[in-house]
């Protein structure tokens, strides 16, 4: 199991457990990694949540544009883009999903709620040279809706659904220019995750991190 802790990757996959993620994510384009966040760190992760700042966010670039409330910049996400920039990391979300060599992470945390209509409509998140996505139930509470879909883009066609209900649970998915993937309408309670990208390239995370100070 991977699992991440408040400072290091507490665990990783057995190659028994990353070959069954890798004949799921084969034939479904997404797996899911149970208990990602190692409860120690989902409560620090919630408790500096309760201290955060959410701002209304309108993403031009999908039409019709996809709204969210997404965090200032802030510690929850700044630990969260530290630990999965682990080498190891990249390792097993390779083998996992067969992309090509990982050479950095990055990521935003956000909300959608029922009483803003939030969603995030059919979109393929291919910028730059992000591979592979990653979505992380952060709680603390339940919700309904707020969930992953994914479509082939020529027909239109649903491919099928990824559900992520459980705080501390992952889901990583499929780039590709012939998919689209979108987060259906939050019907009631709360839904806050951080949604990031597996990147290739020259391009380090400390590449990243110059470029952010500079």
């Amino acid at each position: 199991m991977l699992q991440l802790g408040r400072r290091i990757t507490l665990s990783r996959p057995d190659a028994t457990e990353r070959a069954a993620l890798r004949d799921h994510f084969d034939s479904h384009m997404w797996a899911r990694l149970p208990r990602l966040l190692d409860p120690d760190l989902l409560e620090e992760i919630q408790r500096l949540l309760e201290r955060a700042t959410f701002e209304r966010f309108v993403h031009t670039n999908v039409d019709p544009p996809s709204v969210d409330l997404v965090m200032a910049p802030g510690q929850p996400s700044a630990l969260l883009e530290l630990l999965l920039n682990d080498p190891a990391v990249y390792r097993d979300v390779e083998a996992i999903t067969g992309c090509d060599p990982i050479s950095h992470f990055v990521a935003q945390l956000y909300r959608l709620t029922p009483e803003l209509g939030h969603a995030h409509q059919w979109h393929s998140d291919l910028i730059g040279q992000r591979m592979i996505a990653l979505s992380i139930n952060l709680g603390p509470g339940t919700y309904k809706g707020g969930v992953l879909e994914m479509r082939d883009r020529s027909s239109g066609r649903v491919l099928g659904a990824a559900p992520n209900p459980t705080p501390g649970d992952g889901v990583i998915f499929a780039l590709d220019p012939s998919l689209q993937h979108r987060v259906t309408c939050v019907t009631a309670g709360v839904k806050t995750a951080f949604a990031g990208w597996f990147c290739g390239g020259p391009r380090t995370y400390f590449d990243v991190l110059r470029s952010a100070i500079s």
